[in-house]
C-alpha cells in the first residue's frame, strides 16, 4: 500500500465506524478488510478524480511575427531563434489546482498561411482522443496589408475543419459546442450583440505580434486595425491581446497569455480597449456600440462591412507563398550519415 493509501486509509478510520454501525457485528478481521477494501476504493476514486490532463495548443498566423520567441519565453528556453521552416513541436507542463502536472503539446506552424492545410489533422487527431484543443492566430500589426487576409484564412481553416468533425463526430462536437456556448453565455447572458457572433467551437485566441513597432504607426491607422480586431474577435468569441516580444511588460504579458491558451489556469486579469494602448480583450468583453466600427446586425452582415473597411483603408495583398528550401539542407538537420547516402543515391540516379 503507498503513502497516498495509507493517508486516505487512515483517514477513513476517522469516521467510518461511527458512519457504519452494522459492522460491528462482523468479526474483527472481516471489519479491518472491509474498511481497507472501502479505503482503497476511496483513494482509487480521488486518483481518477485528479488525473493529469493533455492538451493541445496550436500556434499559427504571420510569418516572422516571433510565434517561436513566444513559446520560448513560456517554456523556459534560452535557445537561438530561427525561422520555423513549417511545422515544429514542443510540449511543456505545469501544476494544476489538483498538484498533478497538465501537459500542453504545442504545435507551431511557420510559412504563414503556406501550410495552413496541416491545421485539420492537427485539430481533429486530439478532439477524437477528447482532448482539448485551442488556437491562437498571431498576426503582425506591422503588416496590415496582410491582417485580414491571414486572419480569414486561418478562422476558414478552423470553421471548415469543425464541420468535417461534426459530421464525422456529431456527439463529441455537440458535447464541446455546447460546454462552449454554455461557457460562454453563462459569462455574458444579456450581450447586446449575440445575435451577431458565430462563436467558434475551438477556443480561439487573436493575438496581435510587433506591437513595439505598431505603436509609433499614425493614430488614424492604429484606431482603424484596432476597431477591426476588436470587432472580429468579438464575433468569433475570440480574446484579443497586442503583445511584445522585446518590451518587458509585453513579454510577460504573452507569456499569461500563452499560459492560459495552452493550459487553460490563470487567464489574463487586465482589460484594455484603448486603441492607445496594447489591447487586452477576453472573449464576449466588448460591444459593436462601443467600438464603433459597422452597424451590421448579423455575423455575415458585420463580418462583411469589417472586410470592406478595413480594406478600403489597407488594400490587402496576398504574402508570397514561395516554396521553403529543401529542408534537408538546413542545417538544423543535418544527419552526416543519411546525408552521405541521400547524395550517393542521387548521383546513381543522375
Amino acid at each position: 500500500m503507498n503513502a497516498g493509501r495509507r493517508v486516505a486509509f487512515s483517514h477513513f478510520l476517522v469516521f467510518s465506524f461511527s458512519d457504519r454501525t452494522d459492522s460491528y457485528d462482523l468479526p474483527s478481521n472481516d471489519k479491518f478488510e472491509a474498511l481497507r477494501d472501502l479505503a482503497v476504493d476511496r483513494a482509487k476514486q480521488n486518483e481518477d478524480r485528479i488525473k493529469a490532463l493533455t492538451r493541445t495548443l496550436i500556434l499559427c498566423g504571420s510569418k516572422q511575427v516571433g510565434k517561436t520567441t513566444m513559446l520560448n519565453s513560456l517554456l523556459d528556453r534560452n535557445l537561438p531563434v530561427r525561422p520555423t521552416l513549417a511545422l515544429e513541436y514542443s510540449f511543456g507542463r505545469k501544476l494544476n489546482r489538483d498538484g498533478v502536472k497538465d501537459t500542453c503539446n504545442f504545435w507551431e506552424l511557420g510559412g504563414g498561411t503556406t501550410f495552413s492545410a496541416v491545421i485539420p489533422q492537427l485539430i481533429i487527431t486530439p478532439l477524437k482522443e477528447r482532448r482539448t484543443v485551442s488556437v491562437a492566430i498571431i498576426l503582425d500589426l506591422h503588416k496590415p496589408s496582410q491582417i485580414w487576409l491571414t486572419l480569414d484564412k486561418f478562422m476558414k481553416t478552423i470553421n471548415t475543419c469543425m464541420k468535417q468533425y461534426a459530421e464525422e463526430y456529431p456527439d463529441q462536437y455537440n458535447a464541446i459546442y455546447a460546454k462552449r456556448m454554455n461557457k460562454f453565455l453563462s459569462a455574458h447572458p444579456d450581450h447586446p450583440d449575440k445575435d451577431c457572433m458565430d462563436v467558434t467551437a475551438l477556443k480561439t485566441h487573436i493575438i496581435g505580434g510587433r506591437y513595439d513597432e505598431f505603436q509609433n504607426f499614425d493614430p488614424e491607422k492604429k484606431k482603424i486595425i484596432c476597431r477591426t480586431l476588436r470587432s472580429a474577435a468579438l464575433i468569433y468569441g475570440s480574446s484579443l491581446h497586442f503583445l511584445s516580444t522585446v518590451e518587458g511588460a509585453l513579454i510577460k504579458r504573452g507569456r499569461d497569455v500563452l499560459h492560459y491558451a495552452g493550459f487553460e489556469f490563470n487567464p489574463p486579469g487586465s482589460v484594455c480597449v484603448d486603441h492607445n494602448a496594447p489591447l487586452s480583450i477576453p472573449p464576449g468583453f466588448d460591444s459593436l456600440k462601443d467600438i464603433g466600427a459597422v452597424s451590421g446586425r448579423s455575423f455575415h452582415s458585420v463580418k462583411n462591412e469589417l472586410e470592406q473597411y478595413f480594406s478600403s483603408h489597407f488594400p490587402q495583398v496576398e504574402e508570397e507563398n514561395l516554396e521553403p528550401e529543401d529542408p534537408s539542407a538546413h542545417v538544423s538537420f543535418k544527419e552526416p550519415h543519411l546525408d552521405f547516402i541521400l547524395k550517393r543515391k542521387r548521383r546513381e540516379i543522375v
